[in-house]
């Protein structure tokens, strides 16, 4: 019977595989080439301190080994989410809530404008009301580029 491996497979088949994936990996925007290349990192070298072991034998733990990394990446996301990151990035305005602003120009009919650090935004006060220039006010929420104020 004739074997249809002609040269037998050495850990530096593995590891050059392993570098060619990871190499791939670094062209795509995704994770999912990352686990073969753990893979068959694995085997190169477990095949390093074991080197008789058949190629089909190697074969087999690159597949079992790739599809177990890749089954377990995606439990752990699962399990695990990692959120939005900064929630408020280019949203301006939510960050300046629960800080103190100045009444830049007086309220009418409860809209006026406040000044926070060196910037002017347009404010509507919660209640209603028409505090004059001057008065300290605290922000307690946004809505796009106008501040509500009490």
């Amino acid at each position: 019977m004739m074997d249809i491996v002609w040269w037998p497979l050495t850990f530096w088949h593995w590891l050059v595989l392993a570098v060619l994936l990871l190499g791939g990996e670094i062209l795509t925007p995704s994770t999912y080439l990352v686990w073969p290349s753990s893979a068959a990192g694995f085997v190169g070298v477990l095949l390093f301190f074991a080197p008789g072991l058949p190629w089909q034998v190697q074969v087999t733990i690159f597949a079992l080994a790739s599809i177990a990394s890749n089954f377990l990446w995606f439990r752990w996301q699962k399990d695990h989410p990692g959120g939005e990151g900064n929630p408020n990035l280019n949203q301006r305005t939510r960050t300046f809530i629960g800080q103190k602003a100045c009444v830049e120009q007086s309220f009418a009919n409860g809209q006026g404008s406040v000044k926070v650090g060196d910037t002017v935004w347009q404010a509507r006060m919660e209640d209603g009301s028409n505090p004059s220039q001057g008065t300290s006010v605290e922000i307690i929420s946004s809505q796009g580029t106008i501040l509500t104020v009490k």
